[in-house]
């Protein structure tokens, strides 16, 4: 019996695997994967350390006065992680609950409109708003969070 670790041969053995498989058996090749070493690396620490990274790099964003939505691949990109940690628990977790939607996007810039409308003492109302944030389909969250603001100015 031959044994073949997976990363040496690994493109032959597809090959194989695919065009001649009844000769792969009848050689008794073994593969193996190394799954039962243990790691060295303490994901739980990771995670918390990468959290910890996307918290900084969300409240950059947040008090910056960019224009553009906080997604989860905005947030990773300002904290200069991999997307491929989206698969740590408490990361996945922060990004899901702190990403934006659309609709908190259009509130959030509603919100920026009626801060520069009021510091140059125009009257605010609620097209002026919808129309300065450059909202054209309108959901009703949207609007009433736009008369909101517009009675609070």
């Amino acid at each position: 019996k031959q044994v073949i670790r997976k990363s040496e041969f690994g493109r032959v053995i597809e090959w194989l695997k695919l065009n001649d498989p009844i000769w792969l058996q009848n050689h008794h090749i073994k593969l193996y994967f190394h799954k039962n070493q243990k790691s060295n690396v303490d994901v739980k620490k990771i995670d918390k350390e990468f959290v910890k990274k996307l918290e900084n790099a969300f409240n950059e964003l947040v008090r910056s006065k960019d224009s553009r939505r906080i997604t989860k691949t905005q947030i990773l990109r300002k904290a200069k992680i991999l997307s491929r940690h989206l698969n740590l628990p408490l990361c996945n977790e922060f990004l899901n609950k702190n990403s934006e939607s659309i609709e908190d996007f259009q509130i959030r810039r509603i919100k920026n409109v009626a801060e520069i409308l009021s510091a140059n003492g125009e009257i605010i109302t609620v097209p002026k708003l919808l129309y300065g944030a450059h909202i054209w389909k309108r959901t009703e969250k949207v609007v009433k969070a736009a008369s909101k603001i517009a009675n609070l100015y």
